[in-house]
């Protein structure tokens, strides 16, 4: 991408994204309906969505293999008091600082990282009161985290 690209009088390729201080931070791209986000710098691919997850590994930790929560019959789980609040905690900081995009009428939201990683949340799942985050890497090139379906569930006393 980008070097086939006839560049602009002023110098920059179309379609890429510059900062303020004047470097060339990425292209946007379109791939089967999905907007995609790449970064020329391959330590700024993962920045973003690798420091929230740093951020949050004291409450949410990664394991070695690249997943959240402990293996479930079908997805990953999270246990807790409250689901939905903790459902909301988690996505809120996993996707701090980027842009949301509604996705249903059930207050469901989606963001496209700036590496290509889909992370979906739905608090109203076929799963009674367990809400869920889906991440998907599929058009990603994330080294750490793997793609996962993470419900939310109440803690068995």
């Amino acid at each position: 991408m980008g070097a086939g690209n006839p560049k602009t009088p002023g110098g920059r390729n179309p379609g890429v994204n510059r900062r303020s201080d004047g470097i060339d931070s990425g292209v946007t791209q379109k791939q089967g309906g999905v907007e995609l986000f790449e970064t020329n710098s391959t330590s700024a691919k993962m920045s973003f969505l690798s420091s929230n997850i740093e951020k949050m590994s004291g409450k949410y930790p990664l394991n070695k293999a690249g997943y959240f929560g402990d293996k479930g019959k079908h997805a990953r789980v999270i246990r807790s008091e409250n689901p939905i609040k903790t459902s909301e905690e988690f996505a809120g900081m996993l996707t701090a600082g980027m842009s949301r995009e509604p996705i249903n009428n059930f207050g469901g939201w989606k963001t496209i990282t700036n590496d290509g990683t889909v992370i979906v949340y739905r608090p109203i799942t076929k799963t009674p009161d367990s809400p869920a985050v889906d991440i998907n890497i599929n058009y990603s090139n994330n080294p750490v985290l793997k793609g996962q379906k993470i419900h939310f569930e109440k803690r068995k006393k």
